[in-house]
């Protein structure tokens, strides 16, 4: 490449990010722009993109092209796509409380531009997503919409083709694996509950507290008083304490669930990830789930993947609703279930 083409953009003044994340959004810009131009971010037949560089109030963005009479296309389609993604995003930190800049609460998780492939269908498609610490947050969506293919990208179990996914605004997903991931402090809880049959409800919660420790660790491990305590308490937060000494393949499908909520808690995640919770439950037991739910989510961040509309709309948190791989609409449950492009894709009439 015989012409270096280098851009200075603008960093908003009343920026709320940190100026790393405008690296990520920078990439997507430069891949939105070099795109429209033919071509797609990385080595071309006819330019050669460096990663841009962030500065205090500007990104700069340098590639290097083999024929200069290209800049000017690649000028107007960069400024157009910064101007057109930056201010959505400055809009969207400032609605949900994301950043320090202004000092407002600190998000635990962010996607940015993540897109996942398989055979050609986009499982997810330029995703944006943020969790605040201490959020309880609903993630609904039609079958096929990416909201188990975002899970398996947070904790680890798939890896995006592109984009940026950041936990406690500073450690990189994408360069883990699931045991790591786990041990950094996100939990999973999938639909189906997996607790182990033959302990009890005490054994169950006490071997979720041991963790990951050695065979012989575990084998010579006494609970402490303090411990102890500990799972009673967590046995009362799940309503299970009179069945404390049962079998777990005794107890009835809803109380499986709130035991293995119990033992993903006793792990002391700071996010947990909770598919389905309510899925087969009776009206009391899913009334039981919003409690204890809204509970947890006073210490800890929480995402919960649901189709149960009553059940989102008793959790009275903060709505996202995925269709296609990327975010449709958020906020409310009051104002996605109005919002026609919901009503369209997922809720119906």
């Amino acid at each position: 490449m015989n012409e270096r083409f280098q851009m200075d953009l603008p960093i908003p003044e009343t920026k709320n990010r940190e100026l790393e994340e405008y690296e990520g959004i920078a990439e997507n810009v430069l891949g939105k722009a070099l795109k429209e131009l033919g071509g797609h971010y990385g080595d071309h037949e006819w330019y050669h993109a460096r990663r841009p560089e962030i500065h205090p109030n500007s990104v700069r963005f340098i590639v290097g092209i083999d024929d200069m009479s290209r800049g000017g296309k690649l000028e107007e389609a960069l400024r157009k796509y910064w101007h057109e993604i930056v201010p959505k995003v400055e809009a969207k930190v400032q609605e949900v409380g994301i950043g320090t800049r202004r000092g407002v609460q600190d998000t635990i998780l962010y996607l940015e531009g993540v897109t996942v492939s398989f055979d050609g269908f986009k499982a997810l498609n330029d995703l944006s997503f943020y969790v605040l610490e201490g959020e309880l947050r609903a993630l609904i969506g039609p079958n096929g919409a990416g909201k188990t293919t975002m899970m398996d990208v947070i904790t680890g179990k798939t890896r995006p083709d592109t984009g940026k996914v950041f936990f406690k605004r500073s450690i990189d997903l994408t360069k883990f694996d699931e045991t790591k991931i786990a041990n950094m402090g996100i939990g999973r809880k999938f639909q189906k509950p997996t607790v182990f049959d033959n302990l009890s409800v005490f054994e169950n919660l006490e071997l979720a507290l041991i963790g990951n420790r050695g065979v012989l660790d575990s084998l010579i491990f006494k609970l402490t008083g303090e411990q102890r305590d500990q799972i009673d308490d967590m046995m009362e937060t799940i309503a299970l304490t009179e069945h404390r000494d049962k079998l777990a393949g005794s107890l009835a499908h809803g109380q499986r669930q709130w035991l293995e909520i119990g033992m993903l808690r006793m792990q002391d995640p700071e996010l947990l990830l909770v598919d389905e919770p309510v899925a087969g439950m009776s009206g009391a037991e899913t009334e039981q789930t919003v409690q204890l739910l809204t509970k947890i989510a006073k210490t800890h961040a929480v995402v919960v993947v649901e189709h149960d509309m009553d059940f989102v709309y008793a959790l009275n948190c903060r709505v996202t609703v995925l269709v296609e791989g990327t975010v449709l609409a958020e906020g409310s449950m009051d104002k996605v279930k109005n919002d026609e492009r919901v009503i369209e894709a997922y809720l119906g009439r």
